[in-house]
């Protein structure tokens, strides 16, 4: 049976662990396909990830399911297989974070140099290049100043072209599929409205002659095949609704005001506004650094991230109790 890892939200510490804690619970010998649908994250966070990743001897699969950036896309040029929808999306640049001493700023740069060497030889150099409109070297060049950072999106097509994911490996996206996509629940409704506009209700309208007796048994197994549909048509909608909300709430800390906004539009959240969190939450990091510098006072970066991730669980709690959504998590 394929094993199934979601990663639908940014790349820190704790997803990070959730990650390898489940990894650790399939196995290192399994097949394990990891669903991508991610803004990146944390550039050292990721690394525990990668070095578990390199000594898997079971296949690692990459699935984007939506939009693989930054540190999700870096960590898709080590899977041994990458698939992607048609609509796909991916942003790529340079592993970038703010640095204080010259030890992290070397290792930055190692990793940076790790990506560019895995970059020449898993992909078509030639190809990228074209796409990036520049050479690979210049485009990860940080400048003198270390700050500088080149972006590029590519589309699916893109990924074919560079050779990360082969053209047989690009799910087509039916208008079904667009739909459930696009609204879950608009879709559910549809579907179930065709499934009563098809099914027979009124007795009085049905032949009574013994003859139809058959057909009368199979309208009911199919009835009860139809609800079955549409049970699992309703289950998606709310699987697909939690992965919605969850990946807003991944920036709560960033913009709270924002976040919610978002979750309540009822609408997903786009690459630009993931990359835009992330910018904030950089900005937010360097400023909390300085404040640190001139507080003696100040919390460690223990105490920091345990209250951080205490504030996320709360937040999440709040959000799921106003939005309704405690039954997403039975």
């Amino acid at each position: 049976m394929e094993s199934k890892i979601f990663l639908y939200g940014g790349i820190y510490n704790w997803t990070v662990q959730d990650t390898l804690q489940r990894m650790e619970e399939i196995g290192a010998d399994k097949d394990i396909t990891y669903r991508l649908n991610s803004g990146g994250g944390d550039v050292f966070a990721a690394q525990g990830w990668l070095k578990d990743l390199k000594q898997r001897t079971g296949k690692n699969i990459g699935s984007i399911e939506g939009n693989a950036s930054s540190m999700a896309f870096m960590l898709s040029l080590y899977m041994d297989k990458v698939t992607a929808l048609e609509t796909s999306t991916a942003l790529i640049h340079r592993a970038f974070m703010y640095v204080e001493s010259e030890e992290d700023r070397k290792m930055l740069n190692d990793i940076n140099e790790g990506f560019k060497t895995v970059m020449k030889a898993k992909l078509n150099v030639e190809a990228l290049e074209a796409r990036i409109e520049m050479s690979l070297d210049e485009f990860f060049d940080a400048g003198e100043d270390n700050q500088t950072r080149r972006e590029a999106w590519l589309s699916a097509k893109d990924l074919v072209a560079i050779g990360l994911v082969k053209e047989e490996d690009v799910l087509k996206i039916t208008p079904e599929i667009a739909a459930a996509l696009e609204s879950p629940s608009a879709f559910f409704d549809d579907y179930r409205k065709k499934e009563v506009e098809k099914t027979p209700t009124d007795k009085k309208t049905q032949p009574e002659e013994k003859k139809e007796d058959s057909n009368i048994s199979n309208n009911k197994n199919n009835t009860e095949m139809d609800a079955k549909e549409i049970e699992k048509v309703k289950a998606d909608a709310i699987t697909e609704e939690k992965n919605r909300t969850e990946a807003w709430l991944v920036f709560h800390d960033v913009d709270a005001k924002k976040v919610r906004e978002g979750i309540e539009s009822g609408k997903s959240i786009t690459a630009k506004e993931q990359n835009e969190f992330l910018l904030a939450a950089q900005d937010k990091k360097i400023l909390a650094q300085i404040e640190e510098k001139s507080n003696p006072n100040a919390e460690t970066p223990k105490d920091e991230s345990d209250a951080k991730e205490k504030e996320y669980k709360q937040a999440e709690k709040e959000l799921h109790a106003s939005l309704k959504l405690k039954n997403l998590e039975d």
